[in-house]
């Protein structure tokens, strides 16, 4: 079969998903806003996915690729066997089996990173920690920068359709940009510099901005600010 997760299908889904949130500023001014993320991600990816066994997706969340493993010989599907002992245990975001009980299911990876940047004041300049944000988007010493996390999937699972997520956050005042469509726009520049030497690219669309979800204020409470958080998709150059 076909698969059905192209960045198109992933953007709409999670749109959909988080269209709603009227507590998004509240949401990325608190701690583990990056598990959030991920944790709406699979919801969306479910929901979308339907109940059918046939058709439908079972998504995993932080699977070991140990554990992808034997998913996959359930399944009959191929990976890189044995796979390294450096990779056993690393945990990809999340992974989707489509149509499980189909005669020819497939197998989804995907990877997100939260970008949100955050700045101080001294001495009357701001100092942004944006530059070190980017740095988990390309390879890290760790091996837990988005780069690193998507040529491993495509390594242990070359049969998988692979992505990776760039949930972007702005904030004015956190910012160098006011605008959030002007942040947008230069986030994507950086990041297509990071990828331009490797199998991977950022989708046409850049950091899409998500239509609902401009200019979120708190709901209430003695604060002050307002959000805007925008997507963007990577896939490999070839898809």
């Amino acid at each position: 079969m076909t698969t059905q997760i192209t960045p198109e299908f992933i953007f709409r889904s999670i749109h959909e998903q988080l269209a709603g949130h009227d507590d998004l500023w509240h949401i990325v001014n608190a701690p583990k806003r990056e598990t959030w993320f991920n944790t709406e991600t699979i919801t969306a990816l479910s929901q979308r996915g339907g109940d059918s066994l046939e058709s439908g997706f079972r998504v995993y969340g932080e699977e070991s690729y140990a554990g992808i493993a034997k998913i996959l010989d359930e399944h009959g599907l191929s990976y890189t066997s044995p796979i390294k002992d450096g990779d056993r245990l690393r945990k990809p975001d999340f992974s989707i089996l489509e149509a499980p009980l189909s005669e020819s299911p497939c197998f989804s990876i995907g990877e997100a990173k939260l970008i949100s940047p955050n700045s101080t004041g001294l001495y009357g300049e701001m100092r942004s920690d944006l530059d070190s944000q980017i740095k988990q988007i390309a390879q890290t010493k760790n091996q837990d920068g988005l780069l690193d996390q998507l040529d491993r999937a495509r390594r242990v699972v070359p049969t998988a359709t692979v992505f990776g997520l760039v949930f972007a956050v702005h904030r004015p005042g956190q910012c160098k940009q006011a605008i959030a469509n002007f942040f947008f726009t230069d986030l994507a520049r950086r990041i297509q510099g990071v990828f331009k030497d490797s199998a991977w690219v950022l989708w046409d669309k850049g950091i899409e901005p998500v239509p609902e979800l401009q200019r979120i204020t708190p709901l209430g409470g003695p604060f002050n600010g307002e959000t805007s958080l925008g997507i963007g998709i990577v896939t490999t150059s070839s898809s």
